[in-house]
């Protein structure tokens, strides 16, 4: 095929060279084109990530700031509450202690009226115990023994009897 054979004619040479030489350099002009545009949307995007992540980063250290703050109000309400809680434990335990304290103070006193007249009473039954063992004694003397005694002694006998 002639049109092919582009080496034996030098004319052909030529044209092919000149076609050769405009389409690359009309292909590098689009290509050059098409890189610079590539490489301005690189930048920008560029651009817009490393301002991302600048504002990403300045977002977490203003976070970390805030969460830092955050707990030392948590550490300083924890301590607060701690101290409150103690106070009103202390209150509560020394009004504990002054109720018992009073509980016990009102017990002894009863206890110790209690035991007075418990003292009274068994004072005041040895006491019946010793009138009704000696007029027993003097009917038992008379009637038994058919003796009278006297009532006045036989008392004093018994009484005596009961406090050996």
């Amino acid at each position: 095929m002639p049109q092919f054979d582009i080496l034996s004619d030098p004319a052909a040479i030529g044209l092919n060279l000149v076609w050769f030489i405009v389409l690359f350099g009309l292909t590098m002009v689009i290509v050059n084109f098409g890189i610079s545009r590539i490489s301005a949307v690189r930048d920008k995007r560029e651009e817009l990530t490393s301002g991302n992540v600048d504002k990403a980063q300045a977002l977490l250290d203003e976070a970390k700031g805030l969460m830092d703050a955050y707990e030392e109000k948590m550490a300083a309400a924890r301590t607060e509450a701690q101290g409150v809680i103690k106070v009103a434990s202390d209150k509560a335990a020394d009004k504990a202690a002054k109720a018992q304290a009073k509980l016990a103070d009102e017990l002894t006193a009863t206890r110790i009226k209690i035991e007075t007249a418990i003292a009274d009473q068994t004072k005041a039954a040895m006491a019946e115990l010793s009138t009704v063992a000696a007029e027993t004694a003097e009917v038992a003397a008379t009637q038994i023994l058919g003796v009278d005694v006297d009532s006045a002694k036989l008392s004093k006998a018994v009484k005596d009897m009961g406090h050996a």
